[in-house]
């Protein structure tokens, strides 16, 4: 046992490395992906020949990422007005640089400027490689594989010789059916784990009796009367379970709220034993999130991570070997979902289109599934579904998705039923537990088979998967629109270093102490659930919008290309698509006629390219307001764009 103590203290500082190496990989996977958009932008939007932007650095200085960074955002904040030998200084005492050519323009300015984010993509995803290189040397060094396998064997080896201690010297075990409750300290010395259900765990005990111990599994699931049975019963209790799945299906309460009203953390229709205890409880309450996730695709996994579970989710698993893990099947146009005899619903087109030979051929991977879980919100698409499905596949399990919480299968369809006649109950449907359980039942290959009208135009969660698939996956319908998604990663890196530059020069203008004001506004707006899917960038240069500049006259050319930038942008978490933007105007500014064409010259680029635009004025009032109202009035537009 002190062998085991010691391991356990080792495998502790172990574990934490193996976290790391999963956090970095999930990191890995999502530059290389921004780094391919990149690339893409860089194909599609060149302004000047690459041969006349030339820098020459000293090979003796180290240009790493942090100069590399800092190199960059100097260029970004460069001053014409200042006299080019400044910069020849002080570019070779900072960096290094001896030879500078074709930088003086704006055009090479900014080329400039893609040639090192090009640099700084290729530099970050290597220096992640290697810090993954050196936390598995470290891992191996300390034998993480040969220590895990000691820590299991020594615990069985102890667990079996207190067991033999326990039992060797007893004779046959006599128990009527009464025992666990007439003779309950003599049938618990041979059986101290009993398993029950939250509603029959008083019938295993005595009234008497108490377990010391408790362990309510799925508690999510449990409604509040079945699990104050499991209270009554224990001296101490574990409740395990995930507030952000399934509840179980409540009867209607229209009645009961008639006749009285209790706190809401005691209303057995608004809570499960989870919720509720965490509601009465508070932080009092101690609490442990298993953060480390085993079972789906990195990549099916990470959609929940990030929608709700705000990327804490530290993702175990490795890619599998499946080329597309993400799969979105878009059901031809027409109302396809019908009513039978009894007004419940069912979509038969999205379960042909599922059984279609063009969909196995489309996603060859479907073949070789071990098990297969058909699922949907609906029992009638079940009940429809479940002898067509197992004809084509025999180890297909059918069944609504509250019935496959707790359980997984290789591959998981999930059938929405619902379009366009469907409205009025996307509420049931398009819920964050209800897509969250769907989502996470998959191990390898998670297939959206769904209308995309319906959902695209509520905006939800459904809608997020969309995006989701739409951004990181291959089988998808992609739109081409005409402004590029938003290079989130690189911005994040740069904007805490460029807000430092920014505010030197910009410290004596009103208008940027109102932009820090904006910003502080929009932090907490976006943290309001119907704006959660949506994410910001300050700072953002209009020429990374814009992916066709022959829709823009000369004029607009030359004023986006001279390093033009947005105050916010506002995009999708999810596909990073732009949606909106906000420009935050000092009034001292605006007393020039000068800075109000520009400003209308912004406003007509950024609306041809599709973006909703709006303006704050720093000697106004209720921005706060305006900006909620801009943004409900922008997911509104675009969700009557896709109609």
């Amino acid at each position: 046992e002190q062998d085991l103590d010691q391991k356990q203290k080792k495998i502790v500082e172990l574990l934490k490395e193996k976290n790391k190496i999963a956090t970095l990989k999930q990191k890995l996977r999502e530059w290389e992906l921004e780094q391919k958009y990149f690339k893409d932008y860089q194909n599609d939007f060149s302004l000047v020949d690459n041969s006349k932007v030339k820098i020459k650095k000293m090979s003796s200085i180290d240009f790493n990422l942090v100069k590399k960074q800092k190199f960059i955002i100097d260029l970004m904040t460069y001053n014409p007005g200042i006299p080019h030998l400044f910069y020849r200084f002080k570019y070779f005492f900072k960096y290094g640089i001896y030879h500078m050519n074709g930088i003086k323009s704006e055009l090479g300015r900014m080329e400039a400027i893609n040639k090192n984010r090009k640099e700084y993509y290729s530099d970050k995803i290597e220096a992640i490689k290697n810090e993954i290189i050196r936390s598995e040397s470290f891992l191996a060094k300390n034998q993480y594989e040969s220590t895990i396998k000691d820590i299991e064997l020594c615990s069985k080896q102890i667990f079996k010789h207190n067991l033999c201690i326990r039992y060797q010297a007893k004779n046959e075990r006599e128990f009527s059916t009464d025992s666990h409750k007439n003779e309950f300290e003599k049938f618990s010395a041979s059986f101290p784990v009993i398993l029950s259900t939250c509603d029959s765990i008083m019938e295993c005990i005595s009234n008497e009796q108490i377990f010391d111990y408790v362990v309510v599994d799925e508690s999510s699931m449990a409604s509040l009367v079945p699990g104050i049975f499991s209270l009554a019963k224990a001296k101490n209790i574990i409740i395990v379970g995930d507030d952000k799945q399934l509840p179980s299906i409540q009867i209607d309460k229209k009645k009961i709220n008639e006749l009285s009203t209790i706190p809401s953390e005691y209303d057995y229709f608004e809570n499960n034993l989870l919720t509720s205890l965490i509601g009465v409880y508070g932080e009092k309450l101690p609490s442990t999130m298993l953060k480390e996730h085993y079972r789906c695709h990195p990549m099916i996994i990470n959609f929940c991570n990030k929608q709700y579970y705000n990327d804490e989710l530290v993702i175990m698993t490795e890619n599998k070997g499946i080329k597309n893990p993400l799969v979105r099947i878009k059901t031809s146009e027409g109302n396809h979902m019908k009513f039978d005899q009894d007004a419940k619903i069912f979509n038969q087109r999205e379960i042909d289109t599922f059984l279609s030979t063009e969909f196995t051929e489309k996603v060859p991977e479907i073949k070789g599934i071990e098990s297969l879980g058909f699922v949907s919100p609906y029992r009638r698409q079940v009940d429809i579904a479940e002898e067509q499905v197992q004809a084509k596949y025999e180890q297909a399990i059918v069944d609504t998705v509250h019935k496959f919480q707790g359980r997984e299968c290789d591959a998981i369809i999930f059938s929405t039923v619902l379009d366009q006649k469907g409205v009025n109950r996307l509420g049931f449907v398009d819920s964050s537990c209800l897509l969250n359980v769907a989502v996470s039942r998959a191990k390898k290959i998670l297939v959206l088979n769904t209308s995309e009208e319906v959902f695209m135009n509520n905006d939800k969660d459904i809608a997020a998967l969309i995006r989701y698939i739409k951004y990181y996956g291959e089988h998808s319908i992609v739109y081409q629109s005409k402004v590029h998604s938003i290079f989130d990663l690189l911005q994040q890196e740069f904007s805490a270093e460029l807000e430092k530059k920014l505010s030197k020069i910009k410290k004596k203008h009103s208008k940027y102490n109102s932009e820090n004001l904006t910003r502080l506004l929009i932090d907490e707006i976006l943290k309001e659930p119907e704006f959660k899917h949506l994410s910001y960038q300050p700072e953002y240069e209009i020429r990374l919008l814009a992916k066709d500049l022959s829709i823009l006259s000369d004029e607009q050319i030359k004023y986006v290309t001279n390093g033009a930038s947005l105050d916010f942008i506002f995009f999708n978490k999810m596909d990073k698509e732009p949606i909106a933007a906000i420009e935050v105007d000092g009034h001292k500014f605006h007393k020039y006629d000068r800075q109000k064409l520009k400003d209308s010259c912004k406003k007509d680029i950024i609306n041809t390219l599709g973006i909703k635009f709006e303006t704050l004025s720093t000697n106004g009032s209720g921005e706060e307001d305006k900006i909620r109202a801009f943004l409900k009035s922008t997911l509104i537009q675009n969700a009557e764009g896709e109609k």
